[in-house]
């Protein structure tokens, strides 16, 4: 008999696989993005991500 914690368990198990396999794509394609940029050229999207706050 399977009981209800058990459920829970394997749908919180099954919802955490879930959110690591869209993450895990995600940094694959921004891996794949990154290894196509020529040699010391920053991503387009640096300066928007990782300027200090008023170095505008």
């Amino acid at each position: 008999m399977i009981s209800d914690k058990t459920v829970r368990i394997d749908a919180h198990l099954y919802e955490e696989l879930k959110r690591r396999k869209k993450e895990n794509a995600r940094l694959i394609e921004e891996h794949d993005l990154l290894k196509k940029r020529p040699p010391g050229n920053p991503a387009p999207y640096a300066k928007k991500q990782f300027a200090p706050v008023g170095a505008d």
